[in-house]
């Protein structure tokens, strides 16, 4: 988490711009077997990280659906 609120709206921040490239979307699975992914900043440390989806097509499906949406 993050510490106070302004480090945390830059966080959303860089998100919102990191989210639409590849580059900064690592795709991961939980041990139980879960599938997510994480948003990276450029020094690739991770500052956003999707829910837990049961399927690979979920999960890229939840990409996509935050690739639209962070720009709004």
């Amino acid at each position: 988490g993050y510490i106070n609120k302004s480090d945390c709206l830059n966080a959303v921040g860089i998100c919102q711009v990191n989210s639409q490239y590849d580059a900064y979307i690592e795709k991961r699975t939980t041990a139980s077997g879960k599938y997510y992914f994480v948003v990276q900043s450029t020094n690739w440390k991770d500052i956003g990280r999707s829910e837990d989806y049961n399927t690979i097509a979920a999960r890229d499906e939840g990409i996509r659906d935050v690739k639209r949406d962070a720009v709004t």
